[in-house]
């Protein structure tokens, strides 16, 4: 004669393996996110590749363009792209701007020089740096995180200054057109000022959107410092 399981202990089996089904499959499914983001992973061979990425605006040989992306903490998200209309062979990123910021540090510094990913320095603080391009470079891509650069208001919510929006980024032939792009929540006003008289700032650019304001400088006003009003909360 068979012994029949009691009804609650039927169950009791039934629920266990409904949940290690359940363990079963959220373990597949983190292993296939944890292949995703490993080498396997094509987004991030990308990252750690030197693809040079596509610059938001198309640039004619001779000319830059600067994007800055200010975060709700403060820091800014900085990427540039240069076309140059001779080959470069030396870039050098200096904090020569930061002499009343001694606080400001960049890092995750990534340079890319004709698709290839180039070895240096990966933070800046009170020295410049360079890079060398042996064989030369006709399309260079620059990207670092800038923090401190940024002052917030104590007297008005989420109001901030940004101080400057790049380091200072040297090579020849120097660019005869650079745009640089502000974006944040919410972008007031930019201001640019010369090298030499730095504290002696003027308005500069306009806004394209509530959130980005932009600013065209020539071959005389190309080195020109650019500082920003945000609303960042």
């Amino acid at each position: 004669m068979s012994a029949t399981a009691p009804a609650g202990t039927s169950r009791d089996i039934r629920m266990g393996i409904l949940v290690l089904a359940v363990v079963l499959v959220g373990v597949v499914l983190v292993g296939l996110g944890v292949r995703y983001w490993t080498k396997d992973s094509p987004r991030a061979e990308l990252a750690s590749s030197g693809v040079y990425s596509a610059s938001p605006e198309a640039l004619s040989p001779g000319e830059t363009f600067v994007q800055t992306e200010a975060m709700p903490s403060g820091d800014l998200m900085v990427t540039q792209w240069i076309s140059a209309d001779a080959p470069i062979d030396t870039l050098t990123l200096s904090p020569s701007w930061l002499e009343d910021a001694p606080a400001v540090v960049a890092d995750r510094v990534r340079v890319v020089a004709d698709d290839e990913l180039v070895e240096g320095a990966k933070q800046v603080t009170d020295q410049p740096r360079r890079y060398p391009f042996p064989a030369g470079a006709s399309r260079v891509q620059i990207s670092y995180r800038l923090v401190g650069a940024v002052e917030f208001s104590d007297s008005a919510r989420g109001r901030a200054l940004a101080r400057l929006t790049t380091l200072d980024v040297g090579y020849d032939p120097a660019s005869t057109k650079v745009t640089h792009s502000v974006v944040a929540p919410a972008v007031l006003n930019l201001a640019c000022s010369a090298p030499t008289t730095p504290r002696k700032s003027k308005p500069c650019g306009e806004a394209l959107t509530d959130g980005e304001w932009r600013v065209v400088l020539d071959r005389t006003e190309a080195g020109e410092r650019v500082m920003a009003q945000l609303t960042l909360g």
